[in-house]
């Protein structure tokens, strides 16, 4: 399909230019056991790196300069959103710090009783005023 739309030389190249944004997102194994594991992508091959070539390797005959690009828009949103330091503190928190339920569970009651701690706190004042 890549082969017929650069041939023709279509006004979009619908193919070449997945395969490009692809060849973005699929640069380790890691990317594409994450991709596989929140569905994105199947991998029908023996391993995540046989991906990470087959995307390189389709990326080397992709002719995707000389038109416009169709995901443009899609990479220009992505890098917006990562170039927020509240998406990286929330991704940050997320990965490092609240990575398992109990983590969470934790965290959340030790808020909470810092809250009751400081609530008594503040009526054992008033009480002696």
């Amino acid at each position: 399909m890549q082969a017929f739309e650069q041939c023709h030389g279509l006004k979009h190249g619908y193919v070449g230019d997945y395969i490009f944004l692809m060849g973005l997102f699929v640069s380790a194994s890691k990317d594409v056991e994450m991709l596989v594991e929140n569905r994105i992508i199947e991998n029908w091959l023996p391993s995540n790196e046989e991906v990470v070539q087959l995307f390189y390797n389709l990326n080397k005959q992709n002719g995707v300069g000389g038109r416009t690009f169709l995901f443009e828009g899609l990479i220009e949103d992505l890098n917006a959103f990562y170039e927020r330091p509240w998406n990286k503190w929330k991704a940050n928190l997320k990965q490092n710090y609240f990575n398992t339920p109990w983590a969470t569970l934790s965290v959340s009651a030790a808020v909470i009783l810092l809250i009751l701690t400081v609530l008594q706190s503040v009526c054992s004042i008033l009480q002696v005023v």
